[in-house]
């Protein structure tokens, strides 16, 4: 059994209904809008993120016959994944991660660098790539969420991974995606529940601020949208385990997200955690993949081989 199921439902606060509370966490436009633009915290985000991209590209390099790259899991072509195998697979635990890069940039490739610590302990990581905005709308990229994820539980026997042992993760957007497409399947099919846990970095869960920044110049959000696409408004009635993780010091608004996320948990009575990374900000949340003993690491080493990690706990 997992840590994660052991978890209590958190107490860090009482979440309303989303149709309760104050718009957009009470705050003015202008303030959101300066809140949620977190690219313009980091003076030379290209630059920063340019490690990331170099050891995903090594990555790739070293793993060679042990990946498999730009697997199709729908008919768009940029529905597609790469999974990295450890050295032998054979029913492992499968680590799922949606990149993060405001549901419009980024890619897939640029995320394979957790592989290198995580298939050395044993689990498969799958890194996802989906349609991005503003070619493709919102409802596509959750639907592509939806579509990778069931098919990576459909498949995970066939490279060697256990289709009831998978944790969703990611980052950001990627966290609002993964969400979203593992409810959307939780929803249609909650017996469904036990295969998967809940991890993500500096998630949206609900995004009715998105209306007031300008990330809605291409996600064209509205109310009906909004509560039709925020994981927060559709928490099915069997929910997975869920752990949050938000940098210290990024803007109050994604620790909002976040407690938010996991207050609604505990209202409905599921186990969720949210754990705060000191000295984080937004983009380098994603360097606690590689801090041994961290709490990000930490817990996703748990999933893998709990027995293990208490063994030498």
């Amino acid at each position: 059994m997992s840590p994660f199921n052991k978890l209590e439902p958190s107490q860090t606060m009482h979440v309303h209904p989303h149709a309760e509370r104050p718009i957009a966490h009470g705050l003015s436009r202008k303030q959101l809008a300066a809140d949620y633009d977190v690219e313009s915290t980091v003076s030379d985000l290209p630059g920063y993120m340019r490690p990331f991209v170099e050891r995903s590209d090594r990555v790739r390099k070293t793993f060679q016959q042990r990946c498999k790259l730009d697997i199709a899991y729908g008919s768009l072509n940029a529905q597609k994944l790469d999974i990295y195998l450890p050295e032998a697979s054979s029913n492992a635990p499968v680590l799922v991660f949606f990149h993060g890069g405001a549901w419009k940039g980024s890619n897939k490739e640029c995320r394979a660098f957790p592989a290198e610590v995580f298939c050395a302990s044993g689990a498969i990581w799958i890194s996802v790539e989906y349609p991005l905005a503003p070619e493709h709308a919102i409802e596509m990229q959750t639907e592509s969420a939806e579509l990778a994820l069931s098919w990576i539980c459909k498949n995970a026997t066939s490279f060697g991974g256990n289709p009831h042992r998978i944790l969703v993760m990611g980052h950001s957007a990627g966290a609002h995606l993964a969400t979203a497409g593992l409810f959307r399947i939780l929803n249609a099919h909650p017996e469904l529940s036990s295969n998967f846990e809940l991890l993500m970095l500096s998630g949206v869960f609900d995004l009715e601020p998105m209306m007031f920044t300008k990330v809605n110049d291409w996600l064209k959000l509205d109310p009906q949208r909004v509560l039709q696409q925020s994981p927060i408004c559709s928490i099915p009635s069997k929910s997975p385990p869920l752990h949050t993780f938000v940098g210290g010091n990024e803007p109050d608004v994604f620790m909002r997200q976040s407690l938010d996320m996991t207050g609604a948990y505990a209202k409905k009575g599921f186990a969720s955690r949210l754990t705060t990374l000191p000295g984080r900000h937004h983009f380098s949340v994603l360097e606690e993949f590689d801090i041994q003993s961290g709490p990000l690491q930490k817990a996703i080493l748990e999933f893998i081989n709990p027995q293990v990690f208490f063994q030498r706990s």
